[in-house]
């Protein structure tokens, strides 16, 4: 039978703010409005007595065109921010209003219209504001943080901005050259932006990780922009993050960099982004235990996110949790119809936990025939286990002669097996 949605999250003091809609003449400036929208979840990420639901999952919640009632309750939270921004020239107008989820009721309501060197201070007010309407009691380092200007540049912040939307795209590896070029540039015009250096570092250290050749010496790149922010910024909580993401991506010292993360974590619970990086850190490690408690964090803060979901999946097989992660699957395959991976998952798991081999022969004869020249072994592996013996290995040897390298060796030593 199709998998039905379970009940929601029990309702808690928390915030899901939707994607602010772009009303600038100009629709180019749909980067702005996004990175309004990021600052103004940053400044509530920083709040702890708030769940503030991630990004990607708002953007997913958008998508799928509930009213406000309908996402309090899939989401868990009382409260929905919605808004919009319109920029022309130098002038920016952002209206938001902050509804009570489970009655429909507008609690606050505000425009702001201010010039581009004054946005910084519209996202702190929106953030102050909606802690004051939920009666939520803010520290002095809080207040502190939500205030703070990160540039003084407009020019800056705007290549920042762009920069990050990249990052966020799922494309950013591919354009890697731009993005590196963008937040150098806006560290040459600002040499205090902070969050720019730090994403600069994130951005060499992924680049290589990857191997990508954007003129070499890249290691040495992330070194020196690290030891700059360590110099300058030594007592900020963003040098701890630079410093993590050096550790995990160019020196690979994932117990430096988990260390470093989870301190990070504690400091912010609703930082979505870090406890990603917690995540991802533990399941590299292979500390199951750990990876799972961290993985149903992260799918809290995102819970309609495919990369969440995925991860809470792999964190449930590899602890064993063989009926939890099903049920979970079956809702990904409702949730996600679009996600390959999703079904993928489904089929890894009834082969695993039940002994099920139909849903991936069902999976792979599909994807074989979707892209011909893909051989995945695990697909030949599965043949193999369901009696059909000659079939996987024609199978398999049927593209042997497509591949080169560690993936020829990979399926020479399987058809040896075989």
């Amino acid at each position: 039978p199709p998998a039905t949605d379970p009940p929601g999250p029990v309702v808690a003091r928390g915030i899901g703010v939707l994607p602010f809609t772009n009303l600038s003449p100009d629709p180019d400036n749909a980067f702005f409005a996004s990175g309004v929208h990021e600052e103004v979840l940053t400044h509530l990420s920083r709040i702890d007595a708030l769940r503030v639901i991630s990004r990607t999952s708002m953007e997913k919640i958008a998508g799928d065109g509930l009213d406000v009632a309908q996402i309090g309750q899939r989401l868990g939270v009382s409260h929905v921010l919605e808004g919009s921004v319109r920029r022309a020239g130098n002038q920016v107008r952002v209206t938001v209003q902050l509804i009570e989820a489970a009655t429909d009721r507008h609690v606050w309501a505000e425009n702001y219209d201010r010039t581009l060197d004054d946005v910084f201070a519209i996202q702190s007010q929106i953030a102050l504001a909606i802690a004051g309407k939920l009666q939520v009691e803010l520290s002095a380092t809080q207040i502190a943080g939500i205030n703070e200007r990160p540039t003084s540049s407009p020019e800056a912040y705007d290549l920042f901005l762009r920069a990050a939307e990249r990052m966020r795209s799922f494309s950013w590896r591919t354009g890697l050259v731009e993005m590196i070029a963008q937040l150098e540039s806006a560290i040459a015009i600002d040499p205090e932006f902070l969050r720019a250096r730090v994403l600069l570092v994130h951005a060499y250290g992924a680049a290589f990780r990857d191997d990508d050749d954007l003129g070499g010496n890249l290691d040495g790149k992330a070194a020196a922009q690290l030891a700059q922010i360590v110099d300058r910024w030594p007592d900020d909580p963003l040098a701890r993050v630079a410093q993590a993401y050096y550790d995990r991506l160019v020196s690979r010292d994932l117990d430096a960099a988990l260390a470093g993360f989870q301190a990070l974590a504690a400091e912010r619970p609703n930082d979505a982004q870090i406890l990603y990086e917690v995540s991802t850190t533990l399941k590299w490690l292979d500390l199951r235990g750990e990876f799972l408690s961290a993985a149903r964090r992260v799918h809290a803060l995102d819970p309609e996110s495919q990369r969440a979901h995925a991860e809470l999946l792999l964190a449930l097989r590899r602890n064993g949790l063989g009926e939890e992660a099903l049920a979970l699957a079956e809702l990904g395959v409702t949730r996600f119809p679009d996600m390959p991976a999703a079904r993928l998952h489904r089929a890894l798991l009834l082969r695993d936990f039940r002994q099920d081999l139909q849903p991936m022969l069902d999976f792979g004869a599909e994807a074989s025939r979707s892209a011909p020249a893909s051989r995945p072994t695990w697909y030949a592996e599965v043949r193999f286990a369901s009696g059909d013996q000659d079939g996987a290995i024609n199978w398999l040897a049927g593209g042997r002669g497509q591949l080169s390298g560690l993936e020829a060796a990979r399926v020479d030593m399987l058809l040896a097996d075989l």
